[in-house]
């Protein structure tokens, strides 16, 4: 397993088949391979997972985070958790992949434009009607559910003024 922990900078990993569990306090991250397991988290910067096989827990505090689930859609754990809180993300699947999709993208009054959930994947969107004030800037929040075959991968997407794609592999 690779596992990296620094306290800034980016951090590259060209390939990790036991598995990663990286953090940095501020920087980039890319692993351009893993199986496994993917554990990532920078307070600030993008997240860049390009082929994992297996599953993910992303977090960024602020960046974007790009991941794309690969290998046998009825194979292994690849159950993928990826949180942002300001930035797009955006999630990339295979086809067959049976999962249970929860997807909540917070949108602030102070939010620059109007952000959007798009999935590739039959979700039901509801956007709540009242501004929330409980966790200080008032903001509305789009949600997206649903579920493919047994729906046995937990597929948990959440942003603050971001966008979400939830794509499949073609």
């Amino acid at each position: 397993m690779v596992k990296i922990s620094t306290m800034g900078g980016e951090i590259n990993v060209a390939d990790a088949p036991q598995g990663a569990d990286v953090h940095t306090m501020g920087g980039d991250i890319k692993i351009r391979s893993a199986a496994r397991f993917v554990k990532a988290k920078t307070m600030g910067g993008d997240i860049d997972l390009p082929a994992v096989d297996g599953r993910i827990d992303a977090t960024t505090m602020g960046g974007d985070i790009e991941a794309v689930i690969v290998g046998d859609p009825g194979q292994g754990d690849k159950g993928t958790t990826l949180t942002s809180m300001g930035g797009d993300i955006t999630l990339t699947v295979p086809e067959k992949l049976d999962m249970t999709i929860e997807i909540q993208l917070a949108f602030t009054r102070n939010g620059h434009h109007e952000f959007t959930v798009k999935s590739d994947f039959p979700v039901k969107i509801e956007t709540s009607r009242e501004w929330d004030e409980s966790h200080g800037t008032p903001r509305k929040t789009i949600s997206a559910t649903g579920r493919t075959g047994s729906g046995r991968n937990r597929i948990v997407i959440k942003t603050v003024n971001g966008n979400v794609y939830l794509k499949k592999h073609q």
